[in-house]
């Protein structure tokens, strides 16, 4: 790890599910990852263990907020942040919705330097082509959520999903001219492996060409192979040697956090993936 610790890397929590359904506490994992030299974890809603309730309290309790503010003080070296789903496109404003206001409130717990970081994904909303009234709707609704979060002095990342990417990256700059100075509180979540959710092979380098560290908050690193994604990131749909040498190249200052499928020896994989991806 000592090699690319300058890269922070990281994990979100869906990568532990085998651990978590085995009785392993998200503490525990926390905590081993700590150790191996992990400096970011993405607390995934749906994979977090005994801090489950405390997300899915829509309101987000005084308790519940207590208990992730404490999870947080007691790993000083690890930047976290929080990753739910919501239905951005397509739907209506979400800045006054329950699930976002509990979500904001939990990642304003987790954030102990003040500066809350929420990750957004519509992982629900399927449509194939956003007219522009849609775009600008979703727009809307991403900048009107950064903006509460910018009054906390904290930041939202939005993720692709199943949008075609021509969309989301529409919806995408609508939020940022929208928020004028404050456009750089929004960021992208980029996952080169979601891309092929949506878009061809070939279009994944087009992409990655063309994206830009002020535009990136963080970098999901996974592989893909038959449809599936894969427990380690290897030999699969994606040249990651090709985008690796990319990315590297843009220096990207974001965490690069990997979210590979769920394995019982998750961290046996996690150090495979290391040594192929950064050598």
């Amino acid at each position: 790890m000592s090699a690319v610790a300058q890269l922070r890397l990281g994990i979100v929590s869906n990568c532990w599910k085998v651990q978590l359904d085995e009785g392993q506490t998200l503490k525990e994992l926390i905590d081993e990852a700590a150790r191996r030299g992990f400096g970011a974890i993405e607390l995934r809603q749906g994979f977090l263990g005994e801090y489950e309730s405390c997300v899915a309290n829509a309101q987000c309790s005084a308790g519940a907020r207590s208990e992730l503010a404490d999870l947080s003080s007691q790993f000083p070296a690890v930047e976290f942040n929080l990753a739910v789903s919501l239905p951005i496109f397509g739907g209506p404003p979400l800045d006054d919705d329950a699930r976002f206001v509990g979500a904001m409130s939990a990642s304003m717990a987790l954030a102990r330097d003040g500066r809350p970081h929420l990750r957004l994904v519509d992982t629900e909303t399927r449509i194939p082509k956003l007219n522009d009234d849609q775009v600008a709707q979703a727009g809307a609704a991403l900048a009107a959520m950064t903006r509460l979060l910018v009054i906390v002095d904290g930041f939202l990342s939005i993720e692709h999903a199943y949008q075609s990417w021509s969309d989301f990256w529409s919806t995408f700059q609508q939020a940022r001219r929208e928020l004028d100075h404050a456009a750089a509180r929004l960021r992208c979540c980029f996952d080169p492996c979601n891309l092929l959710l949506t878009e061809s092979l070939t279009t994944v380098p087009e992409v990655v060409q063309l994206i830009r560290p002020g535009d990136v908050s963080m970098i999901h690193l996974k592989q893909r192979a038959g449809g599936q994604i894969q427990p380690e990131v290897a030999a699969g749909d994606l040249d990651w040697a090709l985008l690796m040498r990319m990315l590297l190249g843009q220096d990207h200052q974001g965490p690069w956090l990997f979210e590979v499928a769920p394995h019982s020896d998750i961290w046996g994989n996690l150090d495979r993936s290391i040594r192929r991806l950064f050598g």
